[in-house]
């Protein structure tokens, strides 16, 4: 009886014969999902770097309008030339000493007046009472009568006078000179602050009695 020969290609096991190689078609497998997750991944980061990509640029896009914008605005609205000054009062010391510079002996009242009155229009306090104040102590009428204006309470403006709170002296002191300067609109402040002195001197206030004493 011959013998059957050997099939190297099989190999007899307890439960049948099992083809050779076979062992090797798991490891196969696991290589080819491995793959395609490495590939899935890749696309995933791909996708993930366009949409980082996509927003920077929509991001650039918006500064890039949003300062062109800024750029119209201030080119059609510029900044006031008051901006470039230190401080209150700046402009008013400067025309005041360039006008010094000049050489001016007499120097037009009236027209530092109108500047003052400008400088007030615009909100620069400091401005209006420097030129106020310089005109009104070299005898101009209606600069003092403002002055007086500005410390009398029934006028006085926190928000906008030079002074935090009204000042009866001032204001008696700066009316007065307004009225003796001819300034004919100054006698019924006048006497509105006087009467106001009084009730003060009445009620006890210390400053308002010694003005009581200049007004009686």
């Amino acid at each position: 009886m011959s013998k059957k020969p050997n099939n190297p290609a099989s190999k007899k096991t307890g439960n049948g014969t099992k083809v050779a190689g076979s062992e090797a078609m798991p490891s196969v497998e696991a290589a080819s999902d491995t793959s395609a997750a490495a590939t899935d991944s890749a696309k995933k980061g791909t996708s993930r770097l366009l949409i980082a990509v996509v927003l920077l640029a929509a991001i650039a896009f918006f500064l890039f309008l949003l300062g062109n914008v800024n750029n119209a605005t201030k080119a059609e609205n510029p900044l006031p030339a008051v901006m470039s000054y230190a401080s209150p009062g700046d402009h008013a010391r400067a025309e005041i000493a360039g006008l010094l510079a000049r050489g001016q002996q007499a120097i037009d009242l009236d027209n530092l007046y109108t500047k003052a009155e400008q400088f007030r229009a615009d909100g620069a306090m400091a401005d209006a009472y420097i030129l106020y104040f310089y005109a009104a102590r070299d005898g101009h009428g209606p600069s003092a009568f403002r002055l007086g204006m500005m410390s009398d309470p029934a006028y006085h403006d926190a928000y906008r006078d030079v002074m935090a709170e009204p000042d009866l002296f001032q204001s008696l002191k700066w009316y007065r000179a307004a009225k003796a300067a001819g300034v004919e609109e100054a006698n019924a402040p006048l006497d509105k602050l006087a009467t106001l002195i009084r009730q003060r001197a009445a009620d006890g206030d210390a400053q308002a009695r010694r003005l009581l004493l200049e007004i009686e």
